[in-house]
């Protein structure tokens, strides 16, 4: 017969095991994505693209991928306060910085969402399963965000221009995602419409930022023509790395512009050089996150 107390120290140990194991999973299947990408490019292409780009692009690259952070950081704010923890804009700010950087340090751990998690049930007695569905609520309503611009810059898109009825089938995709979002968060995470509808203006100012950084980082590699079809495939990329297959998305976002870049006749290396150096581009903003943990009292300590 085995003891209760010995079942219950014998759980712990299997979910660390699990969580080694699955950290495992994601490594390998990262450094096999990459091999694989670099294997079958010109490599010798893509050093160029890094020679050469314009660090002025990286640099508007940067900052408005911190805008969006910021706006981020605003959205998640706005959700605390619909359960009456009321951060000021400092306040909230330094708290997704900060998850951030566990995001860039703890990939296969706890992460930023769980950091966030443990500060909100720690200091503000926020319960666990309220702040999983305020992160999954604000993630629900970035993919929203992301994949209504990904659908609109379909329109303007050359490689769509000669498909048969694809302006109307975009129509019915847009309509049918949101008409889906709102459904699923209303019956699911319990949101009320005007959460739904605030939360929305922030989702679609942040991925506007993020086409935009995307644009930027094209841009420094000298790309000159068809925005609409590289950004699109880049925001396609953004929606695959939501996978919870990678070390933070690295190897899926190469692996979809090498591919897809292929299938839609674009430059394979130059997108898999802007999906590394967005990376690159985001560990740096990640990086800032370091700095709130010197003003502690600022990001735990909420309006009233």
């Amino acid at each position: 017969m085995v003891n209760k107390s010995d079942a219950g120290q014998e759980a712990p140990g299997k979910r660390r095991l699990k969580r080694l194991l699955l950290l495992i999973l994601k490594i390998l299947f990262t450094f096999g994505a990459l091999y694989l990408v670099f294997t079958k490019a010109d490599t010798t292409k893509l050093k160029g693209y890094f020679i050469t780009a314009d660090w002025r692009y990286m640099l508007v690259a940067f900052l408005a991928l911190n805008a969006g952070q910021f706006v981020s950081a605003m959205r998640l704010r706005f959700y605390l306060a619909s359960i009456n923890v009321h951060f000021s804009r400092v306040g909230a700010t330094m708290l997704y910085y900060a998850g951030m950087f566990f995001n860039l340090v703890l990939p296969g751990g706890i992460g930023g969402d769980g950091y966030i998690t443990y500060v909100l049930k720690r200091r503000y007695h926020v319960g666990i399963g309220t702040g999983v569905r305020i992160l999954l609520s604000s993630r629900a309503s970035g993919l929203l965000g992301l994949m209504t611009i990904t659908l609109l810059l379909a329109f303007f898109a050359e490689s769509f221009a000669t498909v048969d009825y694809v302006y109307g089938l975009l129509v019915v995709a847009i309509i049918g995602l949101i008409g889906s979002y709102y459904l699923l968060t209303t019956v699911l995470l319990k949101e009320t419409i005007a959460t739904q509808i605030g939360a929305s203006k922030y989702s679609f100012f942040v991925q506007l930022t993020v086409a935009l950084s995307a644009a930027a980082l094209f841009k420094s590699l000298g790309l000159t023509h068809a925005y609409p079809d590289y950004v699109m495939l880049f925001m396609v990329s953004c929606v695959v790395t939501m996978l919870p297959i990678s070390i933070g998305g690295v190897g899926l976002r190469e692996l979809t512009f090498f591919y897809g870049g292929a299938m839609l006749g674009m430059d394979q290396e130059k997108g898999v050089a802007v999906a590394l150096l967005y990376f690159v581009v985001n560990a740096a903003a990640a990086l800032l996150g370091v700095l709130t943990f010197f003003y502690k009292k600022s990001h735990t300590q909420p309006t009233k």
